[in-house]
């Protein structure tokens, strides 16, 4: 039979008030956050990192880094440049600037072409285009164009060697560059005359190395020439002039001429 009286009330758990902070960091986290902040960080870090990353950046680097790179990169360079090269190269490469040398024009021959002699001072240079001075209509030369022939000497100047075709490179894998018609209409007199980079064969040129050059026409005469040996150079290149010469490395040579002309370049 049931009891006369009920029985005691059952006892209600009161909330257990925060405690100082521990000398040793808890083993397992606690699934509510505290009431309180801390007063002062623990002497040891946590066993196990917080779920929840912290909504501001630390002031101070990681003491240890990260297996891992992040996914994204950072929106700001690093302060100082690293000691390790980068795991994944450019996708283009940096462009050198183009430096131009260019000879002082001297009008007084038209010939078929010109040697002279180039030589790169304390760096090395790559010609990577070259302009022409020429004396030719488009009622001398008809819908075909002007052919230029580019001759090189690796074995040094041109001198002694101006009809020796043996002693010579022909560039642009022996074919002549090829200047439109449409180029020469509507001018009259010197002009000079680009072949492109886009179509020029790049010519390297060692430190301090002297190699001399041929350029000639596929014509009787249309280059134009001064009637004295001269120098122009800059801080890395040195053009010296040279000799005016007949096609293909014919009899006829006259010495105390200069090439009229400009060379394009980069240091290599």
């Amino acid at each position: 039979s049931p009891t006369a009286s009920p029985s005691k009330t059952p006892p209600v758990n009161s909330p257990t008030l925060p405690t100082s902070s521990s000398s040793s960091p808890t083993i397992t986290m606690s699934s509510f956050p505290s009431v309180f902040p801390s007063l002062a960080p623990s002497p040891k870090p946590s066993v196990m990192p917080s779920l929840i990353p912290t909504s501001k950046h630390s002031s101070l680097p990681s003491l240890n880094p990260t297996f891992r790179p992040t996914i994204s990169s950072s929106f700001s360079p690093s302060a100082k440049l690293s000691d390790l090269p980068s795991r994944i190269p450019t996708s283009k490469p940096t462009s050198s600037p183009i430096h131009e040398l260019q000879t002082t024009s001297r009008n007084k021959f038209s010939r078929s072409g010109a040697m002279f002699d180039v030589k790169s001072l304390d760096s090395s240079v790559t010609i990577v285009s070259m302009d022409i001075l020429l004396d030719v209509s488009k009622s001398d030369i008809g819908g075909n164009g002007v052919e230029v022939e580019v001759w090189t000497r690796d074995g040094g100047s041109y001198k002694s060697y101006e009809q020796d075709a043996a002693a010579w490179t022909w560039r642009n894998d022996k074919k002549p560059y090829i200047i439109s018609s449409d180029t020469f209409e509507n001018v009259s007199g010197a002009n000079l005359v680009s072949i492109e980079r886009t179509s020029f064969d790049p010519i390297f040129i060692p430190a301090r190395q002297t190699m001399g050059f041929y350029v000639t026409l596929r014509l009787n005469n249309g280059m134009v020439v001064g009637g004295s040996e001269t120098v122009d150079e800059d801080n890395y290149l040195r053009i010296t002039t040279g000799t005016s010469n007949k096609y293909r490395f014919q009899a006829g040579v006259n010495t105390q001429r200069s090439w009229n002309g400009a060379l394009k370049y980069v240091l290599s």
